[in-house]
């Protein structure tokens, strides 16, 4: 397996990455020490999202959104838009604007 250093690396990623589609592994070194291992992926590793989000789900480290459509109810008390559009209408009333 080839030594590759981080410099080297970044500067010509994009062939290195192409090497890697093709099968080459490399030990990525910072400044002489072995930090990581750049290969292709093992076979059976590529999960879709749904899959990795349903395992951490099952594991308990991610909880299920309480409102799955994402929509907020409005708050106790909350005005609608009308009513506070009226009542800053009704507050401009007494002003003369020009």
């Amino acid at each position: 397996m080839e030594k590759i250093g981080i410099r080297a690396l970044k500067n010509e990623l994009s062939a290195h990455i192409r090497a890697v589609e093709r099968g080459q592994s490399f030990l990525v070194t910072d400044r002489g020490v072995v930090v990581a291992e750049l290969s292709p992926p093992r076979r059976g590793s590529h999960m879709r999202e749904a899959d990795i989000v349903a395992d951490f789900e099952a594991s308990g480290a991610l909880a299920p959104p309480a409102n799955p459509k994402g929509v907020l109810p409005a708050p106790a008390g909350a005005m609608t838009l009308r009513a506070l559009l009226e009542e800053l209408d009704a507050a401009r009333g007494d002003r003369d604007l020009r």
